[in-house]
């Protein structure tokens, strides 16, 4: 009997075959990846920005000249902080170490004379090198303020250097306006001023000089010598009563 018999495959054949049949197994769809496109700027905020960068360029600002420019205004305005500052610590250091001039009216129980005594005291702490004082008395009706006209004849004292604490006494006495001289209360007077119709005022002006600078001081105290209740017209006496520096007041 004849037979036909197939020659094996050879090794190669059959490895070829078994490729084939890996390759032809179905496999997974894979969706492509698309790389991710990077945002851009709208077109309309990037023209904006170029149009203001070529703007500042052209009149010749640049960053750097922005924050030099910002530095210069900050270190400007911590400059004026700093001087307004020192400004106010040397203030309140003159208040406190300057010298300060009062005047107390020693008042007596009865007028009866045409001369009061005041007291003039440093109530400060530095020394007082010159002191003048301008001063005046005057028998008002009870209804009217005082004149507080300082022109013609009036008493002026004197002082030598005040230290801390220090004072003098001195007698303010009334004069005639325009001849000079002693005015010597009248009895009419002295009885009006008993009678509540009439009430006396001391008043007048302190100018004085000390390390920092001129200073003065204005006072006015009156007194009524009765004791009928009646009313007076003295509040712009209260209200002269004022301290201030540099030039004096001329009234």
């Amino acid at each position: 009997m004849n037979s036909t018999e197939n020659p094996p495959e050879s090794e190669s054949e059959s490895n070829n075959t078994k490729n084939k049949q890996h390759l032809a197994k179905p496999q997974g769809v894979i969706a492509p990846q698309v790389a991710p496109t990077e945002l851009q700027p709208e077109e309309s905020n990037n023209s904006w920005y170029e149009s203001v960068k070529s703007c500042l360029v052209s009149w010749g600002i640049t960053p750097w000249r922005i924050l030099e420019g910002l530095g210069i205004a900050a270190a400007i305005a911590y400059a004026i902080i700093t001087f307004c500052q020192w400004q106010d610590l040397r203030h309140n250091f003159a208040i406190d170490e300057r010298a300060w001039i009062k005047a107390k009216v020693l008042w007596p129980v009865q007028m009866t004379d045409d001369r009061i005594p005041v007291q003039v005291i440093n109530v400060g702490k530095s020394v007082v090198d010159t002191t003048i004082m301008n001063a005046d008395i005057e028998v008002v009706d009870r209804a009217s303020p005082p004149s507080f006209d300082r022109s013609g004849w009036h008493s002026v004292s004197i002082f030598e250097t005040l230290f801390p604490s220090d004072g003098d006494v001195v007698t303010v006495a009334r004069y005639h306006r325009t001849e000079g001289g002693e005015f010597q209360l009248s009895d009419s007077e002295i009885k009006a001023l008993t009678k509540g119709d009439s009430y006396a005022a001391v008043w007048g002006q302190i100018n004085y000089r000390d390390q920092f600078g001129e200073h003065w001081t204005k006072f006015c105290e009156w007194k009524a010598f009765t004791d009928n209740m009646t009313q007076f017209t003295a509040a712009s006496c209260t209200e002269y009563n004022s301290v201030g520096d540099g030039k004096p007041p001329d009234k």
